[in-house]
């Protein structure tokens, strides 16, 4: 009971000064995140900028040796979650929209007789959302993923493949439906077969 008691006031104190460091720099992450604050608090681990913020609900899940990184300006809605083995990277001046996973691995499941939750991990790919992109509401974006610079995924699309920078994306899976013409300044309609 008293190990019990011991942890959770050394979580109570980590999750404060994590809480105040961030918010000196203009940074706000809501309370109610979970995760381990003793780790988040090692900036080669989790490294925020400056005048970001973190809605409510946030489940920030880093493992060992994992990099998540979110730039400056970046601003991410309620019950986002980030599983995170290797590396997430989140640009500048990122919009997320409210229940968002981005994810860099995912559960095994090919062993049959063996429950899926005590299988291995796959292998980790890095996950790039690059500056200035529009993420919408409940969108998955899923290992080895790289969102281009000022691109929109629309609502409820599962990205399994990288999108080009100025692109919109939608759909399960996500395909891309429009891109900018930088030749005729006009976003183009594309054409899904």
């Amino acid at each position: 009971m008293i190990h019990k008691i011991k942890n959770s006031i050394e979580e109570i104190v980590w999750r404060t000064v994590f809480l105040y460091k961030n918010w000196k720099k203009g940074t706000f992450i809501h309370a109610s995140f979970r995760g381990n604050s003793k780790m988040l608090f090692d900036e080669n681990i989790f490294n925020v900028g400056e005048n970001v913020f973190i809605g409510k609900g946030a489940w920030l899940s880093l493992g060992a040796g994992a990099k998540l990184r979110i730039g400056d300006n970046t601003h991410i809605n309620d019950g986002f979650v980030v599983a995170c083995n290797l590396s997430v990277e989140i640009g500048k001046s990122v919009l997320i929209a409210d229940r968002v996973f981005i994810g860099d691995s995912n559960h095994g499941y090919e062993e049959i007789d063996k429950p899926i939750m005590e299988q291995e991990m796959s292998k980790a790919e890095a996950v790039r959302i690059e500056d200035d992109a529009w993420i919408g509401i409940n969108v998955c974006i899923l290992e080895g993923v790289t969102i281009g610079r000022h691109s929109v995924i629309g609502a409820g699309a599962v990205v399994i493949e990288s999108v080009p920078p100025y692109s919109v994306a939608t759909g399960n899976p996500a395909r891309v439906v429009k891109q900018y013409n930088f030749r005729t300044s006009v976003w183009e309609n594309k054409s899904i077969l």
